[in-house]
C-alpha cells in the first residue's frame, strides 16, 4: 500500500468541493456595503446587465466577469471590492477537509485545480492557510493566460505539467460533469463530488483512503 500511494495524485476542485457558498456571509457583506444603493440601481442599467449576461453566456469565470464590468462600466468600480468579497464568501466543508487531512497523513500528493482567479486564491489563502498547506500545487485561472478555465484543454494542460497519467494514478474530484468528462478524455480517473461521505466511500473502494 505504501508503494502504491507514491504513485497516486488526488486533484480537488475548490468551490463546491472544499468550500461552499456562505449565504450568511453574503447577506452581511451586501448589508454592510457602503454602495448598496448604487448596486441596486445598477441592476436596472440595461448596458451593464447586457455585459453581465454576455459574460455569463461566454462562461467567464467570476473574476474575469468582475474585471470586465469594471473595464466597461466605470459606475461599477465602487462596488468591485464588494463583488469580489461576495464571490469569495465561502465556508469550509469540514467533512471534505477531513478527507484532505487523512490523505495528507497517508502522504498522498494533493493538487488544487480551480476556475477561480488569482485574486480569489489570495483571499482564500489568507483566510485558510492551513488548507492550502495540504496542496503541493494550486492551479487557478489568471488574466495572464486569458482566464483559461476547465473544461478547456488549455486549462487541463496546466494540470498536466504537474502530473503524468501514464505513470501515476491521477484521481480528479470535481462537481461539474463537463470537467469530469474532459478529465476522462485525458486519462484521469474522474470521481464526481456529490457529498463528502460518498467521496470517502469511493476513495476507500479504490483503496486510496484507509
Amino acid at each position: 500500500m505504501e508503494d502504491k500511494l507514491k504513485n497516486i495524485v488526488v486533484v480537488f476542485d475548490l468551490h463546491g468541493v472544499v468550500f461552499s457558498s456562505s449565504w450568511r456571509q453574503i447577506i452581511i457583506l451586501l448589508w454592510r456595503c457602503p454602495h448598496k444603493i448604487r448596486g441596486f440601481v445598477l441592476l436596472f442599467n440595461p448596458f451593464l446587465m447586457y455585459t453581465m449576461l454576455a459574460g455569463i453566456y461566454k462562461k467567464y469565470v467570476i473574476e474575469q466577469l468582475i474585471e470586465t464590468l469594471v473595464e466597461k462600466h466605470p459606475s461599477f468600480v465602487p462596488i468591485k471590492e464588494t463583488a469580489i468579497a461576495v464571490a469569495n464568501a465561502q465556508k469550509v466543508n469540514k467533512k471534505t477537509l477531513k478527507i484532505l487531512c487523512d490523505l495528507h497523513v497517508q502522504q498522498v500528493k494533493l493538487i488544487a485545480f480551480s476556475n477561480i482567479g488569482e485574486r480569489s486564491i489570495m483571499v482564500l489563502r489568507e483566510r485558510h492557510p492551513e488548507i492550502f498547506e495540504l496542496f503541493s500545487q494550486v492551479i487557478h485561472t489568471s488574466a495572464h493566460d486569458n482566464y483559461v478555465a476547465k473544461p478547456s484543454r488549455q486549462a487541463f494542460d496546466k494540470l498536466l505539467v504537474h502530473v503524468n497519467p501514464a505513470e501515476e494514478t491521477v484521481i480528479f474530484v470535481d462537481d461539474t460533469r463537463k470537467n469530469l468528462d474532459r478529465a476522462c478524455e485525458l486519462g484521469l480517473l474522474s470521481v464526481p463530488f456529490l457529498k463528502p461521505r460518498v467521496l470517502e466511500i469511493m476513495l476507500k473502494n479504490l483503496k486510496i483512503l484507509n
